[in-house]
């Protein structure tokens, strides 16, 4: 462990004395040994606090690298992936009606790398669409209460129809019917005047007050009102619960919806229901909800439907996944009611059948089972049928390949340009590394510019860094195997200027010219693939002689900062910069050259730390043996000259 330079001076505090036999400062005299003792502790310190600045120093020389491998070097950002064959293959695409000449919204169209320039024609006849099994009727029972007790006068009640609220108050009256029907303080007219003639039909069923919905009205709520004469109590007057509704509640559990439902939910023996879409079979405890059930459909693959609950019908849509002809939907029930109580019919439960899309692509006829697919490296997505034909425009990109290029480009300049600097810069031998007594001396701007000075030049002609340049060079400008072109031939050559250090320039005009009139080559040229793999190292000359530029640049990067390890001979070794000085969050960040280092550093370190503190008590120990002759001396002097003053 390393501790802290301070602590060295003084450390002895019991062997501290005032020199007042010898006159001697002893603390002063044991401070100044100890500097001359420091030395070689201090210069131990510095070693170590070199090394860890040379290995942050590495460690942004890896995020550098891991930064350009991510931003052009990575599937997972295919916008700018330069190891892809479409980056290199853009084309805009425009729909447009082949009369009137605006953009359609009947189909939408995308390239590939497949695709060529040109146009075609397209004439959507119909859009596939899937098979569908919906309710036959509403499935919630509606809001049916228990017997009315007719202590009813000036009672009021909250109802809430889609959102809007009205209070309602009630009269005196004979018997349910006069409760229904009384005119004018009736609840049918009463509510009718409320929300409007038809959207609530409140109705008698085996002597119990019932309410629904018609025309358009979907979901009803009944509240009590919040003040008012004995309101507290008139929904229970009514059979009502506060809060009761026409619509189910998803979030019920299956036991609780059951009394909800126009055809009750039955179980099975177990308490359970237990039913197959498409061959998929599931099983539904009665305290697991609906929303449970439906999320469970709709999230298993083998199902392959969706299933869903609409409040303003009232009704379960089942619909497939797999658009276009077919028997797409198929249940079954072992275990309960489960579908007949969502009104859905297992023996025919297909209410309205998919069909597959129908559509002329230059006077072709196409069908297919989907509304997405790909021809001629056209991917076309069907919205909607299309009265007109439509011009679909295929143009080649050439500015946006030029820009993609460009920006790889000016990254590869950035790392080159930053590692270049690395290698030359100058190391300033006079600053070395602050010791902790040299630091308190100094303010902290004069610490800041110090260590700016010792900081520079610790990559100085580095053999890694050297590689890297190296082989960045080499990768950039020898032949690709195959390719009939290169870098310089497509106007990407390296400065002439000595300063720039090997960065790229472009001539634009030469490299649009090359990706119009030479798509291919130049997607071959940067991203040709080998087929020998990266991790068969007896290979590699071979695999870099295959491969386009972006593929050589992504082996280098690879090899340096890669956290994955390959065997080389009997040893497995990840990136070469991350064996010298590893990366935070990997497990190379204790695990490398430069830590090795340090900790050989620390350990000499503690030893002289030791010593030190023994060489501090041992000099102080003398200046006590010191202090005793001289108080002894002083002693036997003071008694002959009292000898003397006798005579």
């Amino acid at each position: 462990m390393q501790l802290p330079v301070s602590n060295i001076m003084g450390y002895s505090n019991q062997f501290r004395l005032s020199g007042l036999a010898s006159g001697l400062d002893t603390d002063t005299i044991v401070s100044q040994l100890m500097k001359i003792e420091r030395m070689s502790y201090d210069k131990v310190y510095q070693k170590k606090q070199l090394e860890e600045w040379k290995r942050d120093q590495y460690r942004e020389i890896i995020s550098l690298l891991n930064d350009f491998k991510s931003s052009f070097l990575d599937y997972v950002r295919p916008e700018n992936n330069m190891l892809s064959p479409t980056t290199y293959m853009q084309f805009s695409v425009s729909v447009t009606n082949s009369k009137t000449g605006e953009i359609s919204n009947a189909v939408s169209a995308r390239s590939s790398v497949n695709a060529l320039e040109g146009t075609h024609t397209v004439k959507v006849e119909r859009i596939a669409t899937a098979d569908k099994a919906v309710s036959s009727h509403g499935i919630s029972a509606g809001l049916l209460g228990a017997p009315v007790t007719f202590s009813l006068k000036g009672k009021q009640f909250t109802v809430t129809l889609d959102n809007v609220s009205r209070v309602i108050t009630l009269d005196n009256y004979d018997d349910l019917d006069d409760l229904i029907n009384k005119e004018g303080t009736g609840l049918q007219d009463l509510l009718d005047k409320a929300f409007g003639e038809g959207k609530i039909i409140v109705s008698k069923i085996n002597g119990r007050l019932h309410f629904d919905t018609s025309g358009g009205a979907s979901s009803l709520t009944l509240y009590n009102t919040a003040s008012g004469n004995g309101t507290e109590n008139t929904l229970s007057l009514l059979g009502f619960k506060s809060g009761a509704s026409n619509r189910i509640d998803v979030n019920m559990s299956l036991q609780e919806l059951s009394k909800k439902l126009k055809t009750p939910l039955q179980f099975g023996t177990n308490g359970k229901v237990t039913f197959t879409i498409n061959d998929k079979e599931f099983t539904f405890n009665m305290s697991d909800s609906l929303s449970k059930v439906i999320s469970t459909i709709n999230n298993d693959a083998d199902a392959k439907v969706n299933i869903a609950y609409n409040e303003v019908t009232d009704k379960i849509t089942i619909t497939a996944k797999q658009l276009g002809d077919g028997d797409n939907i198929r249940i079954s029930q072992k275990d309960g009611n489960f579908f007949e109580a969502m009104g859905i019919s297992v023996t025919n439960p297909v209410t309205s059948e998919g069909v597959d899309a129908v559509v002329y692509i230059d006077n072709e006829l196409v069908t297919r089972s989907s509304n997405e697919f790909t021809i001629n490296g056209i991917t076309y997505t069907l919205q909607h049928e299309s009265e007109d034909e439509l011009k679909v425009t295929v143009t080649q990109d050439v500015d946006k390949v030029f820009e993609k290029i460009m920006a790889f480009v000016n990254k590869y300049n950035e790392v080159v340009d930053k590692i270049n600097s690395k290698l030359s810069e100058e190391y300033i031998r006079n600053f070395l590394p602050l010791t902790e007594e040299q630091r308190a001396e100094l303010s902290e701007d004069e610490i800041k510019k110090w260590e700016e000075k010792a900081k520079t030049g610790l990559l100085r002609n580095d053999e890694i860094l050297q590689d890297i340049v190296y082989n960045m060079r080499k990768a950039l400008y020898d032949t690709v195997e195959g390719v009939d072109i290169a870098l310089y031939s497509i106007g990407i050559t390296t400065s002439s200027s000595y300063s720039q250090r090997g960065k790229l320039v472009v001539d634009e005009e030469r490299l649009k010219n090359a990706i119009k009139n030479s798509p291919d080559a130049v997607m071959n040229l940067f991203c040709k693939k080998s087929d020998i793999e990266y991790n068969d190292i007896n290979n590699r000359a071979k695999r870099m002689k295959e491969e386009g530029i972006a593929y050589r640049i992504f082996d280098i990067v690879q090899d340096n900062v890669r956290i994955t390890r390959i065997t080389v001979g009997n040893q497995d070794f990840k990136g070469r910069l991350l064996e010298k000085a590893g990366m935070v969050g990997d497990s190379s960040e204790f695990n490398n050259a430069i830590y090795k280092n340090i900790r050989l550093y620390e350990y000499e370190m503690d030893r002289l730390y030791e010593a030190l503190i023994a060489k501090e008590e041992a000099y102080y120990r003398q200046f006590t043996e010191l202090e005793k002759v001289m108080s002894q001396m002083n002693s036997q002097l003071s008694w002959l000259l009292s000898q003397f003053g006798n005579y």
